[in-house]
């Protein structure tokens, strides 16, 4: 079943806005040219790429053949505080990283995200300076890699 970007990128963004301590959500079709730091803590929640698998022979979905396997990639950054006292910076970071984790954690049965068609789903995440509007947040990447078949 083929999964649209709109739909999961809504879904994920649904879920990112449940962590503890998000402010403010912003989804595709929200993007900001700049926030403001009484925003933050602030999510914005975009595709980034997909790829297929042609061949789809390492799954028992595709013993029948036919099957379309994709991992779908978005990001949640995480703007955790705009870059000025880095222990309180880091502070905010290091709670928004635990929240981000616990609100991933709650999909826990398909469909994942609410997105029919996700099958699976996994998660990395790297502490990163993210600038938006010129202006320098301390932050997380979350990379968000959907499966579906």
């Amino acid at each position: 079943m083929a999964i649209s970007i709109t739909d999961t990128n809504t879904g994920i963004k649904e879920v990112a806005e449940a962590a503890t301590g998000v402010e403010r959500a912003y989804d595709y079709d929200e993007m900001p040219e700049a926030v403001n730091n009484d925003d933050t803590p602030a999510v914005v929640v975009y595709f980034e790429s997909m790829d297929q698998d042609p061949t789809g022979e390492t799954h028992a979905s595709t013993f029948t053949g036919g099957i379309n396997q994709r991992n779908w990639v978005f990001h949640i950054d995480i703007l955790a505080s705009q870059r000025n006292h880095l222990p309180e910076n880091n502070k905010i970071m290091a709670v928004m990283a635990d929240n981000m984790v616990n609100a991933l954690e709650t999909q826990e049965r398909l469909p994942f995200m609410s997105v029919p068609g996700a099958q699976a789903f996994r998660f990395t995440a790297f502490r990163t300076g993210i600038t938006l509007g010129g202006v320098e947040f301390y932050g997380i990447r979350f990379i968000i890699t959907i499966r579906s078949f």
